[in-house]
């Protein structure tokens, strides 16, 4: 059942949505991404966090408290890394970073309903 007053919003991994379909059309993500994705503040999860603090809460170490989504996001920086490196055997596999997009808006529905 739904938080009473609380309303899960989705708009923070629209942006990192539309970076990565500029980095498909591209060949690859930009260092500046690359940079965004290892930080808990700017990534995929941060940006959650943003909009959503009742939800995605993070630790003293600025690190979300949830297991999972600390996993995810840490998956997410490397995939996004990983795409903009030109001699990494997996660069530029943007299903996967999708699918990672993916599996973080399902945990963030998760949680929105615990």
């Amino acid at each position: 059942m739904a938080r009473k007053g609380k309303k899960l919003e989705h708009g923070c991994l629209v942006k990192w949505r539309n970076r990565l379909e500029k980095a498909r059309k591209r060949g690859g993500f930009t260092t500046h991404e690359s940079i965004m994705a290892g930080s808990w503040r700017v990534c995929a999860v941060g940006e959650a966090h943003g909009l959503n603090p009742h939800i995605v809460k993070y630790n003293e170490i600025l690190a979300p408290v949830d297991e999972l989504l600390d996993i995810l996001g840490g998956d997410f920086a490397g995939l996004v890394s990983d795409s903009h490196l030109d001699n990494y055997p997996q660069k530029r596999d943007f299903n996967k970073v999708e699918t990672c997009l993916n599996r973080i808006e399902k945990r963030l529905e998760k949680l929105y309903t615990l």
